[in-house]
């Protein structure tokens, strides 16, 4: 519900505000109550979502308050065969609004990004190439089949008309 309760203190709501926000929150209103008294906050766990071309795409529940998005596609199985890494969008709920980002996962630069950790909530979309290579392979693969069907087709009919 967005609440933490403490004995004597009662509840203090924290619902959407950052770590650092919270942990300031409680420091100062413990000040209150103890001398030097210092508070430490941490997730315990949260949710985030991966969608598109991954192996395995739906909830992943993480553990801990560090997880990146090379961990989250990992958990995922990774990427499938046209999985495109270098166009991974990162959906972040912010506030009542959603903030979207795209990242180039094959690049150095990925790692600086402030979404290359994730957050509670995080919305992952691995897009699927769309390029010439895709393309031949669809049309190799569904032709080989074609092409597979046909023949035996042909030599069926032709012992058909062998032997009758």
């Amino acid at each position: 519900n967005g609440n933490i309760t403490l004995p004597v203190m009662g509840q203090i709501q924290v619902q959407g505000k950052t770590l650092p926000e919270v942990r300031e929150m409680l420091n100062q209103v413990l000040e209150d109550y103890f001398k030097r008294a210092t508070a430490k906050v941490s997730l315990l766990s949260f949710k985030v979502y991966l969608f598109g071309d991954v192996r395995k795409p739906g909830e992943i529940q993480v553990k801990g308050e560090k997880f990146t998005i090379v961990q989250a596609l990992l958990k995922a199985g990774y990427i499938k065969e046209f999985g495109d890494l270098t166009k991974v969008r990162v959906v972040r709920p912010q506030e009542g609004e959603l903030e979207v980002a795209y990242l180039d996962l094959t690049q150095e630069e990925a790692l600086t990004s402030e979404y290359y950790y994730l957050k509670p909530g995080d919305m992952i979309y691995v897009h699927t190439q769309r390029g010439p290579k895709q393309t031949s392979e669809f049309f190799k693969e569904k032709y080989t089949i074609f092409l597979s069907t046909l023949g035996t087709f042909a030599l069926v009919a032709r012992v058909f008309f062998i032997f009758n």
